[in-house]
């Protein structure tokens, strides 16, 4: 059950959070959670002192590196005209790597409802740019955790 009160941020309570809201994930040695939303991978995990938590996003889809001034402007008018997602982009041996990423600052704590508004806000920014990324390249090549 959902708590309204403010307490102090845990790997525990990220985890009540995702399970609360139905994702299905993976814990991996450090801890950190894997969640895999139309095949795009997210990565939750803490930082700091365990008070920020961070929601980092991967693009499911390779482009070739040629693509990168083309996204990088993309991604630069996405930061003009909208708070969330921050988007990466680095160009790699394999092709472009398309990342965002949503961390939240929880230092005095949070309600659960807060927790699962940070965390579905970060999926629902994220998920709308990759949706426009997938329309601008339907043929671009899976992701390795998607092949």
């Amino acid at each position: 059950m959902a708590s309204n009160r403010v307490t102090p941020l845990t790997h525990e309570r990220v985890l009540a959070t995702l399970d609360r809201m139905g994702a299905g994930y993976t814990v991996d040695s450090d801890g950190d959670l894997l969640s895999i939303w139309d095949g795009n991978a997210f990565y939750i995990y803490l930082l700091g002192e365990g008070d920020i938590l961070q929601v980092l996003g991967s693009w499911g889809r390779i482009v070739p590196n040629t693509e990168f001034e083309k996204i990088l402007l993309g991604a630069n008018d996405v930061h003009a005209s909208r708070l969330y997602p921050h988007i990466s982009v680095e160009q790699g041996d394999g092709g472009l790597r398309v990342s965002t990423r949503h961390p939240g600052d929880f230092q005095h704590g949070a309600t659960d409802d807060q927790l699962t508004l940070h965390i579905t806000n970060a999926l629902s920014s994220a998920l709308a740019y990759f949706n426009e990324l997938d329309a601008q390249y339907p043929n671009a090549e899976p992701a390795a955790y998607n092949r």
